[in-house]
């Protein structure tokens, strides 16, 4: 009998000057999505809260999209979807939480502390073999060079990926989902 696991496997980074740039770069722009989505969600939360139930209106999620990357354009921002969309997720997330656990309203993101990172969903990247200790994560036609401590489990299915910077070193998170034999 087989059981679907899903686990995470986080590996070091070692991305050039210019990699580094572009992992900053995205990791600003979901900062800024996430907040634009927050502040979206709060002005919902104030239009909304004293309505009753019947005659609230919320925002789509497509229509969240649109406004994000409309606000993003005006600052002359270059974006990449995928992050945006994973930026809005992750509020509707943290708002979901607040409701569900009490942690009490969601934060806005800073984006000059150290401690950064953005969400890519299971397309658009792939891994490719260097030798048996490194591997290229190849994203937005740059081959990152990551270190593969251990491998990844067979036949598994890619959920998505983590990037992560923390005291300058960065870091991916692969989030798999493969079966294993229930004993």
């Amino acid at each position: 009998m087989k059981k679907s696991v899903t686990l995470g496997f986080k590996y070091r980074m070692y991305p050039s000057k210019t990699q580094k740039e572009l992992l900053n770069h995205q990791m600003f722009i979901s900062n800024q999505a996430y907040n634009i989505c927050l502040n979206l969600k709060q002005k919902e939360w104030e239009r909304n809260r004293e309505l009753e139930k019947k005659d609230r209106v919320y925002l789509k999620p497509a229509q969240i999209d649109t406004i994000v990357k409309h606000q993003l354009s005006k600052r002359n921002l270059p974006f990449k979807t995928v992050t945006t969309q994973q930026a809005r997720k992750n509020s509707e997330k943290a708002y979901k939480n607040m409701f569900d656990s009490g942690f009490g309203s969601p934060k806005f993101k800073n984006s000059s502390l150290e401690k950064q990172s953005f969400t890519w969903n299971n397309q658009g990247f792939k891994i490719i073999d260097k030798n048996h200790r490194f591997k290229y994560l190849r994203l937005w036609r740059e081959n990152i060079l990551v270190r593969f401590h251990r491998d990844l489990p067979e036949n598994y299915k890619l959920n998505s990926i983590h990037i992560s910077r923390d005291g300058g070193k960065y870091f991916v998170s692969f989030s798999i989902t493969f079966e294993i034999s229930k004993i």
